[in-house]
């Protein structure tokens, strides 16, 4: 059938806020067999005595879900370190720990000690000064903390004996799409993902073929899935069409006035067929039998965080159901419960598997089935290959789940995405593809130097920092004066308040924050020296075009626009940082922007934090893209713990993140890159799960979005409060 691999992992863990490391060995077992074979037992077993005592090992039921590694969250933030993880996953290794100015081994991000141990006591290693550890939270903490958690449902998956059969029949008969298949030769089985929508966004199915085995048992307690549909009287006539199965005509259900009908696939599962209007999660419910659901429903509740949505009894029919779930049935896939009268054990078969879950955290997600009485089968971790951490239970009728860390999971399906093609290398060309391609390099004899020049002149510059020239003529459309980013920010984010304007550019969004919302200070900082010099150059221009319009006749239009050289503001940057008192009411007109306004060459994301300085507000607009590319995901999880650390309690971000798509048109800017172009794991669209669940801020709005300026800077704005 399947086999086991086992591995042994090394996770550096800090034990509590603020306090040093400790070095975890870890063991984990792939989910892909009933039984640990002897040899994987024994090679365990070869480990150290001290290792075999810190050791479980416990067999699990048979799985596809090869889910990832790293268990780190962020929940604050903390001074720089060289810290790195290098065991991370070795075909796209992100290793949170490695950022080059973003960890303290101190604080490591504020890392939570509950997010990172095990639960179970059994969790020991080498102790660096850490006698004051605490290595577990409260039972309280842990079970507010399920209510808080993001989770929702990932998969069901489920054991077929002819799997192209199943999948023509989901695909042809109830609509689905085939959305990734995988074969796993060296274990003998396979698994097909399908579903109504990407696995990112949608509940679906993942059907598991194991090599040679062509029927189970379904057993009597699994009941069936639940598929919306617009006409149910259709999809009937389809699947009969086909040579389906109806086992129940479309009609009102049982005490009822929805329509429904069910449906078997060709290996027994049974379907129900819901008439609905549209709703964005079609595969909506998984029904499972249970012998006491009061019972059920509360540890639903309590250890899956699960709502109750609605209860109702049928004593007609002699059955209850429950329907439990993380949103509202019509647009969420629900968990249904069912009771029979007086029946209070099922025979469960081995055809139906689990359901997958998505937390934030697999470490307390098992500390909380415990404390609720559910029975762990697989600790907390992370799995070799795809090195997905996720933890596995039973509930108390012996259903089992399986919790899986939601950005490996994203990671994951990242990985299975197919390569993309690339060109022949030398090596791979036969003789006559090179001397085509060193025909075409080849330059003209005759061609000389002058038009040589002139060609490189025309050739078009590279900014890899998005360091543009032109930026804010290209940004701002033909009739409009201010940009109209501004329309949009709030007052209060800026009046008397000191703050920070990361990259910059040529500072005119600088300046312009700084004569509208009456600022204590703002420091602009740029990687570009020369975008520095621009910026004090626009804000001269400023004053002199100021003192030009208090003192006639002191200023022509030629003196308002000459350069800044020897001007009356620091071109390389102030060297005093400390804030400015400058009343609240004051206008900023009559107040010198020199003393309020500041910019900085700096290469933010690997510079050293200033001693003691914070800001209230902090602006990262149009910029994670370049530090994205230039930096990778580590630069950009720096990036935002350095925010974090630099921002004072209560103090604002306000990010505007350039959509995936624009990466795609600049990631050949420079060869660094294009190779952390291929290498990317958090897409734009997952910043803000980042900065709230990991990073460790409090709220978000997305304010308007803004208009009036060219396209493709017609992009939203995030502000996320600390």
């Amino acid at each position: 059938m399947e086999s086991n691999t086992q591995s042994s992992l090394f996770a550096l863990v800090p034990l509590h806020l603020g306090q040093p490391f400790i070095l975890i060995p870890t063991f984990s077992f792939l989910p892909q067999n009933d039984k640990i074979t002897e040899a994987a037992a024994a090679q365990s077993l070869t480990a150290s005595q001290a290792q075999r005592d810190m050791v479980t090992l416990i067999p699990m039921a048979a799985s596809s879900i090869r889910p990832s590694l790293s268990s780190l969250r962020f929940a604050g933030a903390s001074r720089p370190s060289a810290l790195s993880l290098a065991a991370f996953s070795p075909p796209r290794r992100l290793s949170f720990f490695h950022l080059a100015s973003g960890v303290s081994q101190s604080q490591a991000f504020g890392f939570k000690a509950s997010k990172m141990l095990r639960s179970d006591g059994k969790t020991m290693g080498v102790v660096v000064n850490a006698a004051q550890a605490s290595t577990t939270a409260s039972p309280e903490n842990v079970l507010e903390w399920v209510k808080q958690d993001k989770r929702r449902l990932l998969h069901v998956v489920y054991r077929v004996g002819d799997l192209d059969r199943t999948i023509k029949f989901y695909t042809e008969c109830l609509g689905m799409k085939l959305l990734r298949k995988r074969d796993i030769p060296e274990e003998r089985y396979t698994n097909a993902f399908l579903g109504y929508g990407p696995e990112d966004s949608h509940f679906v199915i993942e059907l598991t073929y194991n090599y040679g085995v062509d029927k189970y048992d379904i057993g009597t307690a699994f009941g069936h899935f639940g598929v919306a549909v617009e006409d149910v009287v259709k999809t009937v006539e389809l699947v009969k069409a086909k040579g389906g199965k109806v086992t129940r005509e479309p009609g009102p259900v049982k005490g009822g006035n929805t329509v429904i009908a069910f449906v078997e696939d060709p290996d027994g599962y049974k379907f129900e067929l819901l008439e609905r209007g549209p709703t964005p999660e079609p595969l909506c419910q998984v029904m499972l039998r249970v012998g006491d659901l009061d019972r059920s429903i509360a540890f639903y509740e309590k250890a899956f965080g699960m709502e109750l949505l609605r209860k109702r009894d049928n004593p007609e029919y002699k059955y209850t159901i429950a329907m439990l779930g993380y949103g509202p049935e019509d647009k969420n896939a629900v968990l249904e419960l069912t009771y029979n009268y007086g029946v209070t054990e099922y025979n469960k078969g081995n055809a139906y598997a689990q359901i997958a879950v998505g937390t934030d955290d697999v470490y307390k997600t098992a500390e909380a089935i415990k404390l609720c009485g559910g029975k762990i089968t697989r600790e907390p971790g992370p799995l070799p290959g795809l090195n997905t951490k996720i933890t596995a239970c039973l509930d108390p009728d012996g259903w089992k789940s399986v919790f899986v860390d939601n950005v490996d999971f994203l990671k994951e399906l990242e990985m299975a995405r197919p390569p993309k093609k690339f060109q022949k290398s030398d090596g791979a060309m036969n003789t006559k593809e090179k001397k085509e391609k060193d025909k075409k390099s080849e330059q003209p004899d005759h061609q000389d130097e002058q038009k040589q020049q002139q060609k490189n002149k025309k050739r078009k510059q590279v900014f890899p920092y998005g360091n543009y020239r032109a930026y804010y003529g290209y940004r701002l459309g033909q009739d409009t004066e201010e940009d109209p980013r501004l329309k949009v920010f709030n007052k209060v984010w800026f009046q008397g308040k000191d703050c920070l304007d990361i990259g910059c550019n040529a500072g005119i969004m600088t300046i312009e924050i700084a004569k509208k919302f009456c600022c204590r200070s703002i420091l602009g900082v740029d990687i570009d020296p020369d975008r520095v010099k621009d910026a004090y150059w626009h804000l001269n221009k400023l004053m002199r075009m100021k003192k030009a319009k208090t003192t006639p006749g002191n200023a022509s239009k030629m003196e308002v626009g000459e350069s800044a050289n020897g001007s009356d503001c620091n071109v390389e940057g102030s060297p005093n940082e400390e804030t400015k008192d400058s009343p609240m009411n004051s206008s900023s007109e009559e107040t010198n922007l020199c003393d309020i306004v500041s910019f900085r060459n700096e290469d933010f994301v690997n510079s050293q934090d200033p001693p003691n300085k914070q800001y209230d507000t902090i602006l990262c607009l149009s910029v994670t893209k370049w530090i994205h590319l230039n930096w990778g995901d580590d630069g950009l999880l720096t990036l935002f713990s350095k925010i974090w650390r630099l921002l004072r309690p209560g103090g604002i971000l306000v990010l505007e993140p350039q959509p995936w798509k624009s990466y795609d048109k600049n990631h050949k800017v420079s060869e660094t890159a294009r190779a952390n172009y291929q290498n990317l794991i958090f897409h734009p669209q997952l910043f803000q799960d980042i900065l709230l669940d990991k990073i460790g801020f409090r709220t978000v709005e997305d304010i308007t979005s803004v208009s009036g300026s060219k396209s493709g800077f017609d992009r939203p704005i995030l502000v996320f409060h600390k």
